[in-house]
């Protein structure tokens, strides 16, 4: 039974991963929220979700991705530098890594993924 739930996570997480990709390759996203507001949607799903299916670390990348992403949704142009929508394709990379096994990833892929956590953080 958990199993199933687990495809219809990731298979849910992925759709989600995908709208990301999207908005940050310059696709427009016509939504009835701006992509500030998907995009830490999307975070704040991930961060609670992830762990409950052994994903600790999509679940950590996640919290600090929406923690940045909440702070710009304070601000009254929610605007998002560049710099930043820059690594969101990175993210995405490292989730879907994260989420290709229930083992432990690889070293290279942990390091990434704490890079990207050190940059969000950063920008908090």
């Amino acid at each position: 039974m958990i199993e199933e739930i687990r495809k219809i996570f990731l298979t849910e997480i992925s759709g989600q991963l995908e709208l990301i990709e999207a908005i940050s390759n310059g696709k427009e996203y016509l939504g009835q929220e701006t992509e500030t507001e998907l995009i830490h949607r999307i975070m704040h799903t991930m961060k609670g979700s992830a762990p409950m299916f052994g994903y600790q670390h999509v679940a950590d990348l996640a919290t600090a991705v929406e923690h940045t992403y909440k702070q710009f949704l304070a601000c009254e142009t929610e605007d998002v530098p560049e710099s930043v929508m820059n690594h969101l394709p990175k993210v995405t990379t490292v989730m879907r890594q994260c989420l290709s096994t229930l083992d432990v990833p690889d070293e290279e892929i942990l390091q990434q993924k704490n890079e990207l956590i050190e940059y969000f953080n950063q920008l908090q």
